[in-house]
């Protein structure tokens, strides 16, 4: 029977791994057949996955099952470089992915006012000065926040599950998030790109 001390360790190492494949709990549960509080239970010390799974979670974590159950990575195996730089550069697609949702308010705004300046209108023609403004810019304004604020919601609750980025960085993005289009938003996208491509690089490097 293992000592507590050895299955918190197996746990750490199996949600280290599920996060860098960009898994949820639900997502690999899922995959097990199992619910997402029996991953709970393994990755917090509380509970130790059945035998007959073991095969099967290496197989999705990328890990053998001597690995697992040890509780880390051997750094003799082949190829563990390639895969840990894949498995980050499938994290920093899913990240990058997930933040370049919030552009979608933005593009959505832009095509209304240039659509409306655009094409002719009958029915835009028709309103008076005050009602003019309220349907082209103020509504779809007030809907692009909104969209804003429940899209940035979603990739908070996304990358706090990300244990390779700072607290502090990742309070920065999610502020980007909620911002919407900015010189700061347009800074943490650049920056999310660079993690991205330096995340590329280093998979092809590793082949």
């Amino acid at each position: 029977m293992y000592d507590l001390n050895h299955i918190y360790k197996v746990g750490n190492l199996i949600a280290t791994l599920r996060l860098e494949k960009g898994l949820s709990q639900g997502e690999l549960g899922l995959m097990l057949g199992v619910t997402n509080k029996a991953v709970s239970r393994w990755e917090t010390g509380r509970g130790y996955p059945d035998t007959a799974l073991l095969l099967k979670l290496a197989e999705i974590l990328g890990i053998t099952v001597d690995e697992l159950l040890k509780g880390e990575l051997s750094s003799t195996a082949p190829n563990r470089k390639s895969f840990n730089h894949n498995i980050n550069y499938k994290a920093e697609r899913a990240l990058f992915a997930r933040f370049s949702l919030t552009l979608i308010p933005l593009v959505a705004f832009f095509v209304w006012i240039i659509l409306i300046g655009i094409i002719p209108n009958d029915f835009i023609r028709g309103l008076n000065y005050g009602e003019t403004w309220l349907m082209v810019f103020f509504l779809p304004a007030i809907l692009y926040e909104i969209s804003c604020i429940i899209l940035g919601i979603f990739f908070s609750l996304k990358i706090h599950k990300r244990k390779d980025i700072k607290l502090p960085l990742k309070i920065f993005i999610c502020i980007a998030s909620f911002i919407g289009f900015s010189l700061y938003y347009l800074a943490i996208y650049i920056y999310l790109i660079i993690r991205l491509i330096k995340a590329r690089t280093q998979v092809k490097k590793s082949v």
